[in-house]
């Protein structure tokens, strides 16, 4: 494995991560719109798991859920559902409280591109 490879992989549990799905990205430029359009998209958040349940199988077996798919995610530090921030400035704070710099990111990192 070269460097790059090994200073960006997220490890053993992102080696366990063999699961496939989809996501969409939206562009706000207006920072606090950004963090106000989060807080309400929350709460369309069961409806659309309950909409996107396909995978209650795991290595072959069944599981018993209706989606195994987010149970294996969450075992990702940055899957899951967001902290609820009060505007912009408090994503930022949790930001910075969460990125320590290590060998895999530098002081110049961002929530994009460091595993916590």
């Amino acid at each position: 494995m070269n460097e790059w490879a090994r200073r960006s992989s997220p490890g053993a549990v992102g080696r366990r991560n063999l699961i496939c799905g989809e996501h969409v990205h939206v562009g706000i430029d207006d920072e606090n719109l950004r963090i106000d359009v989060m807080s309400q998209v929350m709460s369309f958040l069961p409806v659309l798991l309950a909409l996107s349940t396909s995978s209650p199988f795991w290595r072959g077996d069944d599981t018993g859920l209706l989606s195994y798919r987010v149970s294996v995610s969450h075992a990702l530090p940055r899957s899951g559902l967001p902290e609820h921030f009060a505007d912009w400035s408090a994503y930022q704070a949790f930001v910075g409280s969460t990125l320590v710099p290590d060998n895999r990111c530098s002081s110049s990192s961002t929530s994009t591109s460091c595993w916590p």
